[in-house]
C-alpha cells in the first residue's frame, strides 16, 4: 500500500493502529527489509555475471 501512494492515515486504518507512529514504525522497517533484499540481490548478480 505504501510503494502505490496509499495515504499513511489509510494504511493505519486499515491496520488497526490508534497510533499512527505504530503505523510510521511498520513501514519503515518494510522499507529497510526491501532495500536489504535489493543490496543481496544486486551482490549476487554481480557475482554471477
Amino acid at each position: 500500500m505504501d510503494n502505490n501512494g496509499a495515504l499513511t492515515s489509510g494504511i493505519q486504518h486499515l491496520l488497526g493502529h490508534a497510533d499512527r507512529r505504530s503505523t510510521e514504525i511498520y513501514l519503515e522497517k518494510l522499507r529497510n527489509v526491501e532495500r536489504d533484499a535489493m543490496a543481496i540481490h544486486e551482490e549476487q548478480s554481480r557475482q554471477v555475471a
